[in-house]
C-alpha cells in the first residue's frame, strides 16, 4: 500500500509572476492579463491532470480575471478555473466560474 500524507506548511511560499501579455477588450471595457507563475524552486506552474504543480520546465500561461475591486480568479488558457483546497493545494476546476476560488489582493 502507498500512503499519502498531507501536512500544513509553516513557511510561506513565494510565487513570482511574469507578465506575458496585457490587453484591453473595448466591447467589455475590460483589461486582461496573461501571466506565467514560478514557484520558489524556479520552475513554472503547470497543470498535471487536475493539479497545479510548480515543476514545469516551460512556461504555462494563466489568465487573471477581476471579479470584484479586490478579488481575482485564475483561469487556464483552456478556460478552467483554479481552486485552492486544504493545505494550499491548487486544483483545476472544470465545472465553471461560480465555484472558482477568489483570491483577495
Amino acid at each position: 500500500m502507498i500512503w499519502e500524507v498531507s501536512i500544513s506548511k509553516v513557511s510561506i511560499e513565494l510565487i513570482e509572476t511574469r507578465l506575458y501579455k496585457l490587453g484591453f477588450v473595448p466591447f467589455h471595457f475590460m483589461y486582461y492579463l496573461l501571466l506565467n507563475f514560478t514557484g520558489g524552486n524556479g520552475k513554472y506552474w503547470g497543470a498535471s491532470g487536475s493539479e497545479i504543480r510548480a515543476d514545469a520546465e516551460t512556461p504555462t500561461k494563466f489568465w487573471i480575471e477581476l471579479r470584484e475591486p479586490t478579488k481575482i480568479c485564475i483561469k487556464t488558457t483552456d478556460g478552467a478555473y483554479l481552486n485552492e483546497e486544504k493545505n494550499g493545494k491548487l486544483t483545476v476546476n472544470q465545472s465553471g466560474s461560480k465555484e472558482a476560488t477568489q483570491w483577495e489582493f
